[in-house]
């Protein structure tokens, strides 16, 4: 059996979950960066399965893993990914829900992991100025609110999450191969 691990990472967090999943699954394996792929073609005939992880930009994945994902057929699929707001509650799954959709049809999707990670320096002061343009939003306080919060993700239990959701991921490979 063999698996790629592909990841699009903005921050790192991405690339943090990514590595920990490769450490984690056994057999042959490779992992590539999204954004390192631009003149290389990746051949997923080569591969019993893929996991694709993305960052979370504007309520859906970014456009680098989008596009690749588009491009994945016929194979078995894993989705993770990171994003700088709470995954608690129904943001965290609507998310899950719209990255999804977008996993071809003739693909097999064995799951997805979500996890926050810390929120770019960056975004935080354009959330600051979001808000003077549009105080009553509750989205953009939640994120300003939670950007100290986020600077500590993903933590050493979002890891170990994301080592259980591969691990039982390449458990129902195993199973159906």
């Amino acid at each position: 059996m063999k698996s790629l691990i592909l990841y699009s990472s903005l921050t790192g967090n991405t690339k943090k979950i990514a590595y920990s999943i490769y450490d984690a699954i056994q057999g042959e394996k490779d992992i590539k960066n999204i954004s390192e792929l631009v003149d290389e073609s990746i051949n997923y005939e080569n591969y019993d399965i893929v996991f694709l992880g993305y960052w979370v930009d504007k309520g859906i994945c970014d456009k680098n893993s989008k596009q690749v994902l588009e491009n994945i057929h016929n194979k078995k699929i894993a989705l993770f990914g990171t994003m700088g707001a709470s995954t608690k509650g129904s943001y965290g799954a609507s998310i899950i829900e719209k990255v999804e959709s977008i996993v071809s049809k003739d693909n097999e999707n064995l799951g997805s992991f979500i996890c926050q990670g810390k929120i770019a320096k960056e975004l935080k002061v354009k959330y600051e100025e979001l808000l003077k343009l549009h105080p009553e939003n509750e989205h953009i306080s939640e994120q300003l609110n939670n950007h100290e919060e986020s600077q500590s993700h993903p933590d050493e239990q979002e890891i170990s999450e994301a080592i259980i959701f591969a691990k039982d991921v390449m458990s129902k490979v195993n199973t159906i191969m």
